[in-house]
């Protein structure tokens, strides 16, 4: 699904700010059941840039928009970051995550953020087993 970054991010940035629109929805009963999906989610998938900085302070919403438009952070958890109080998310995001009617245990998007190889102290010793 091809998403229309510049639209949502305005319309992202109008939900966050309390302007009701019709095109949105609530796939999450509270903020507690988003916060947990989104742990099983986004913060395993190479798509979340505070999966790959762990240690990095989360990013305010300009900083964010730019690692959007950069591909280094997924709109759909700049959506749920900026909606936690009220788990709102517009519908294309919704349907990004693979919401419809339901919301899928794993996101539509996801893609397995890969572990990082521990390297041996001498880089030209071989590894026998992984």
């Amino acid at each position: 699904m091809i998403i229309n970054i510049e639209k949502n991010l305005n319309y992202i940035k109008q939900l966050s700010d309390g302007v009701k629109r019709f095109d949105s929805v609530k796939p999450f009963d509270s903020a507690f059941h988003m916060s947990m999906w989104m742990e099983d989610n986004c913060l395993k998938c190479q798509k979340c840039f505070t999966a790959h900085h762990p240690d990095h302070e989360l990013p305010q919403f300009e900083e964010s928009k730019e690692l959007v438009r950069k591909g280094q952070e997924c709109i759909g958890k700049l959506a749920m970051d900026m909606m936690i109080n009220q788990p709102t998310i517009p519908d294309d995001i919704a349907k990004m995550i693979g919401y419809e009617k339901q919301l899928p245990t794993q996101c539509a998007a996801f893609k397995k953020l890969e572990e990082a190889k521990e390297q041996t102290e001498n880089p030209n010793q071989m590894t026998l087993f992984n």
